[in-house]
């Protein structure tokens, strides 16, 4: 049986036209049929074994897996890409020799601000996108990289591509790093300010932000954001004017307010001797002696919160809004309190006042009933603070309100220009006073509007006060006797040691005009020299600055 055996494999490869059953059949004899059905298992083994060599051979002869290679077309020259605020930015890859195979995506980024990056891989695998989305508001412009990673695990294949962003910062974003009380910013600005109790270096504990009132309809645009110490506001582009800003706690109380100046034209500082001065008042929009927006904001004396100007044509305090266009009423209020510097905080639309009475010891005062009780050094610290800058002085970062001295060095000034408007009219025909004279000749109107000193212009601003009812408007322009009139940060000298209503004041400077009404004789228009007085505190005020 060995020798047939051998024998087959011999003709079988010998002579392969013949049918390998014929060729066993040939050879076997009738006794070794038995092994014809071992013979044909065998054959079934032999197309086994050549089918899997052929397999194997093709196997061997197939191309071997080239690098994923990823490439980004759009970016190709090697440029960054450019996001902006609140954009997605996609950007297509293609993957080389992928041949269906599973890829996995890793992305990696070194961006300071939270960016979203994801992809999207498309059928086949071999190309896709990755997309980058900028938060809503770009701060930060400095450039970071996307690292995108691409691996084939079953063919041991990796490669990766790094992707180079550069951020657009949000159009109009300041940063103001200087806590303060009010802050000076273009229209259409981003700010974001540190929200501290003025210059103290404690935070005000504010959750959220609310509009207190705009004089200008439409100036506020919304609150972007509030963080534990910061915090950002939008104001329309276009639009100047001033907002005061509450800061909420959660129960919705204020606790702090501040002022945003928002000018396309921002105050210059004016040198006067060893003073350093803002060329206009807190809020002034202009240097216009004729504009009522020259006159700025006022001032409670040791107020950081100001109430809106004077309107000159109705001898009234100027409109203001909410952040629906509606008007805000500034009330006025009597104080009942030893001490109302947490309820003046609380309430910065409300004018605190108090009726004069014998015996009285607050001096038409909005902080105490008892001048007695509330002390001398608590008074003084408002804004004197002893020459130094307070937790309550309503001047931006780096100045405060202008001392006596610094005054007393402009009233020093060797070159001063009187001002007057050709031009006016009366408001009141029926009113003529002594604010007006007329040019020889011709009979001409003419109207005081203010001085110059050094370069320093001080405008006629009127007198603001309250008698608990209603305001009360004096010397402002179309009254008699108009006067220029601004605080400084001194309080009445006696008032240390006289401690009763007359002498709970503080200290402002001032330049007017006086006459005997004869309208004929110019001479008898007189300009007094710039002057201090003493006002008690419900009155208002502009105030200027100083630089630290």
């Amino acid at each position: 049986m060995q020798f047939l055996y051998k024998t087959f494999i011999i003709k079988y490869y010998k002579n392969k036209e013949f049918g390998f059953l014929k060729i066993i059949c040939f050879l076997a004899s009738p006794d070794e049929k038995s092994y014809i059905k071992q013979l044909r298992q065998m054959r079934q083994i032999f197309k086994c074994i050549a089918a899997t060599a052929i397999a194997a051979c093709f196997a061997s002869c197939e191309k071997s897996y080239e690098e994923l290679d990823p490439q980004f077309p759009a970016i190709s020259d090697g440029k960054s890409v450019a996001i902006s605020s609140g954009e997605t930015v996609t950007i297509d890859f293609t993957l080389n020799d992928v041949r269906g195979n599973d890829i996995t995506v890793k992305i990696d980024d070194n961006a300071v601000e939270d960016y979203k990056v994801s992809y999207t891989l498309n059928s086949g695998n071999d190309d896709g996108t990755i997309s980058i989305a900028a938060p809503a508001m770009i701060l930060d412009g400095t450039p970071f990289n996307v690292n995108v990673t691409f691996s084939d695990e079953l063919n041991n294949r990796t490669a990766s591509k790094t992707v180079n962003v550069t951020p657009t910062v949000l159009e109009g974003y300041v940063k103001l790093s200087e806590a303060a009380n009010s802050f000076i910013v273009a229209p259409g600005a981003y700010v974001q300010f540190p929200t501290f109790k003025g210059n103290s270096g404690l935070k005000s504990g504010a959750v959220s932000l609310a509009l207190a009132w705009q004089d200008a309809v439409g100036l506020f645009a919304e609150v972007a954001q509030v963080n534990e110490s910061d915090a950002i506001v939008h104001f329309a582009s276009g639009k100047e004017g001033n907002a005061v800003i509450n800061g909420l706690d959660a129960s919705g109380n204020v606790v702090w307010s501040w002022l945003f100046w928002v000018t396309a034209d921002a105050p210059k500082d004016v040198i006067v001797g060893d003073f350093t001065f803002q060329d206009r008042n807190i809020g002034a929009l202009n240097l216009d002696e004729k504009s009522e927006l020259s006159v700025g904001l006022v001032y409670q004396y040791g107020r950081k919160d100001p109430f809106p100007g004077i309107r000159f044509v109705e001898y009234a305090t100027r409109p203001v809004y909410d952040a629906s266009g509606a008007e805000v009423e500034i009330t006025i209020e009597n104080n009942t309190e030893t001490n109302n510097l947490e309820n003046a905080i609380k309430n910065p639309t409300v004018y605190y006042n108090n009726k004069y009475f014998s015996g009285a010891k607050h001096g038409y005062s909005w902080i105490t009933t008892d001048a007695t009780t509330f002390g001398a050094d608590n008074f003084k610290a408002l804004w004197e603070n002893g020459g130094k800058k307070s937790a309550y002085d309503p001047c931006p970062a780096g100045y405060k309100v202008a001392s006596a001295a610094a005054w007393t060095a402009v009233k020093a000034s060797t070159d001063v220009k009187e001002l007057w408007d050709s031009s006016y009219e009366t408001f009141d025909q029926s009113a003529i006073g002594t604010n007006e004279k007329y040019a020889a000749g011709n009979r001409k109107k003419v109207q005081f509007r203010g001085c110059v000193y050094d370069g320093l212009r001080l405008t006629v601003t009127g007198e603001m006060n309250s008698n608990s009812t209603s305001f009360s408007y004096a010397n402002c322009i179309g009254k008699p006797l108009p006067t220029a009139v601004v605080w400084c940060s001194d309080v009445d000298p006696d008032y240390a040691s006289r401690l009763n209503a007359s002498y709970f004041r503080g200290c402002a400077f001032k330049v007017n005009i006086s006459g005997n009404g004869n309208y004929d004789d110019v001479s008898a228009i007189k300009v007094n020299p710039l002057t201090m007085s003493k006002y008690n505190l419900n009155y208002a005020f502009p105030t200027r600055c100083v630089k630290e």
